[in-house]
């Protein structure tokens, strides 16, 4: 019985090893890893807005925001009348008018003195598509602990059905509860 015992611990530590110097490795010089980029939908894409704002941190928006690969798809595929809306634009364009933004917003923050750690995302909702529907502005309603509410918007759009952060990315309003006390 004993040996049995030995026997069973020694297959299943052979296992173990066999297994383990079979699983694969992470080699990326000899694999490629796809990253996909923007989001499912722009309620997905509001979160990650929501929370980059939330965290101070504009580089976790890099894979939503549309690259050159995005944007000459949408020179490429984009209707004659919004052709010339996208013939100039550029990466770096969108980029750094995203990035002026959400400057803008942190900065707004500071000198309101929102604390980021008690602002709560409430709501999200999509006011108006345009561009043939492959375009919406995406409102975001958040609360802080002491009932003050803000209204943010973005521009929103849709490539090969992924959503991006593409412009307007800015404080609508903001809306203090206790105001009318």
């Amino acid at each position: 019985m004993k040996t049995l015992s030995l026997l069973i611990i020694a297959l299943m530590l052979t296992f173990t090893v066999v297994g383990y110097t079979q699983s694969p490795t992470l080699d990326t010089t000899n694999q490629k890893y796809q990253v996909v980029k923007g989001a499912k939908d722009h309620d997905e894409l509001s979160q990650i807005i929501f929370t980059a704002l939330k965290e101070n941190d504009f580089a976790s928006l890099k894979k939503y925001i549309p690259g050159e690969e995005e944007i000459t798809y949408l020179k490429k595929t984009s209707s004659e009348r919004n052709k010339p809306f996208f013939h100039n634009l550029d990466e770096e364009q969108v980029k750094g008018r995203i990035l002026s933004d959400f400057e803008s917003i942190i900065q707004q923050g500071i000198s309101e003195q929102t604390n980021w750690s008690t602002v709560e995302l409430i709501d999200y909702q999509t006011r108006s598509c345009s561009i043939e529907n492959i375009g919406c502005t995406v409102t975001l309603q958040t609360e802080d602990a002491k009932g003050i509410q803000r209204l943010y918007s973005y521009d929103a759009i849709r490539v090969k059905d992924r959503w991006f952060i593409f412009q307007n990315l800015k404080i609508e309003e903001s809306l203090d509860k206790h105001s009318s006390n």
